[in-house]
């Protein structure tokens, strides 16, 4: 019997580098031979120089005990796998009676896919979010995209979306991989989970602390290209520094991102879907100069926000539409001050939008997003929030005295990719109520 597999468990890779006495870096050129035609491929895969991965594949050959000169000992090399992998397959054929490759599962097998959902919300009660299901149903399923992020402001919406849009596209995936980042795990321990899920599914046990934190990650990238699974990062924000610019890694946890660009650069079966209410430097670099790589900055609620305050009683529907634009369809913030609405003003809208729009569990959501801020982004929402319109950048840097040009375009950035600000034809504008919130502390 004699097959090219496409689809092998990195176990098996491991278990001949143990045995061939490889290092992790000459395992990492090794667990692609069988899946592209040259060594400048594998380069290209990658993004290593040629004489890199020539090296390290000479090293291979000798190790190995292949012979020959140029392409002969990639053949070679090829030949000895699919041999190796042909002897496996024989001996657990003779055990179990299968006659299907080990470790090659798709969606369309008869395995059925194993997921884990950890902690995922339920999300029975969706409603709305149709176009933004279909892009990204889009972007996952027909596109087959790396790496997708959804942004947006805290009580948006993100989580709750990106579960619906897991459980729609469950089928075409034989893995699926949820986990919140709410407890800010160590990255050596999320991997250490993931990589445990895989091995289960292969029945076989991970033995943590074998590997350090790279190795984790070419492991990893090496299973996600192999097999196809959806990787669920809830909450990517907590890994950021406060009082710093947007995407700052806390100390330690660099890795987060490192496996994100390598994942993302690497040619792979995979998906994984971040959320965050910041978005990560590795992905805005990412979605520019590659199509496998997307982002969705999530907005509020629009017709489900009207189904949203059904649910919470409330009446006088002719200051619904405003009551909504106010908060700009978020619908924690909706759901805020329909508790204030309903304890305060029995249920009546006009009598809470006639008082105030600012409740005290609004401020302070608000306030803790400013917490975040780095003393320049605080700086620039402070000019902005005395202004009556969209400010104009010549206006922002008359005002930011000592600030350099390039130091203000990064700030203004930086607030961006928080959501905190947008682009209007004069300038930028601030969310209205972090503005409020502004403009509230500025008269204390």
């Amino acid at each position: 019997m004699e097959f090219l597999p496409t689809d092998i468990s990195p176990q098996f890779f491991d278990n001949l580098a143990d045995d061939y006495g490889l290092s992790q870096a000459e395992l990492e050129v090794f667990s692609l031979v069988l899946q592209v035609e040259s060594p400048s491929a594998i380069a290209d895969t990658l993004s290593l120089t040629n004489t890199v991965v020539r090296k390290r594949l000479s090293n291979v050959y000798s190790k190995v005990g292949i012979e020959g000169q140029g392409p002969v000992k990639f053949a070679k090399l090829q030949k000895r796998l699919i041999s190796d992998y042909s002897r496996r397959f024989d001996k657990i054929s003779e055990t179990n009676g299968s006659t299907q490759p080990p470790n090659a599962l798709s969606p369309s097998s008869s395995q059925p896919n194993s997921i884990d959902w950890n902690t995922a919300p339920d999300v029975s009660r969706f409603t709305g979010r149709t176009q933004e299901l279909s892009l990204l149903n889009y972007w996952m399923i027909e596109q087959q995209c790396r790496l997708v992020g959804i942004f947006g402001l805290q009580g948006i919406g993100k989580t709750t979306l990106t579960m619906k849009i897991a459980q729609q596209v469950q089928e075409q995936f034989e893995y699926i991989v949820w986990r919140s980042l709410v407890q800010v795990p160590p990255p050596h321990l999320l991997f250490s989970q993931l990589i445990e899920f895989f091995y289960q599914q292969q029945n076989l046990t991970y033995q943590p602390g074998k590997r350090n934190l790279n190795e984790q990650i070419i492991w990893l990238t090496s299973y996600l290209r192999s097999h196809r699974c959806l990787i669920i990062l809830d909450g990517f924000d907590v890994l950021f520094k406060k009082e710093a610019l947007a995407g700052t890694y806390r100390k330690g946890y660099e890795a987060y991102g490192q496996f994100l660009w390598r994942f993302a650069h690497e040619s792979s079966k995979s998906c994984c879907l971040v959320t965050s209410r910041e978005k990560s430097r590795e992905l805005s670099v990412l979605e520019e100069t590659d199509g496998k790589v997307h982002s969705l900055s999530l907005k509020g609620l629009d017709d489900g926000a009207y189904s949203l305050l059904e649910n919470k009683s409330l009446f006088k529907q002719e200051s619904w539409h405003e009551f909504i634009n106010i908060y700009q369809g978020n619908p924690l913030m909706l759901k805020l001050a329909a508790m204030t609405i309903q304890e305060v003003f029995e249920g009546n809208v006009a009598d809470f939008l006639a008082t105030t729009r600012l409740t005290e569990e609004i401020t302070t959501l608000i306030t803790d997003i400013l917490t975040r801020l780095s003393s320049l982004e605080y700086r620039i929402i402070t000019v902005m929030g005395r202004e009556e319109e969209s400010t104009p950048i010549r206006h922002l840097q008359r005002h930011l005295s000592g600030v350099a040009a390039k130091d203000t375009l990064q700030g203004i950035q930086s607030l961006k990719m928080r959501s905190l600000i947008e682009n209007t034809t004069e300038g930028f504008r601030l969310m209205p109520l972090v503005k409020e919130v502004i403009q509230a502390k500025l008269t204390e």
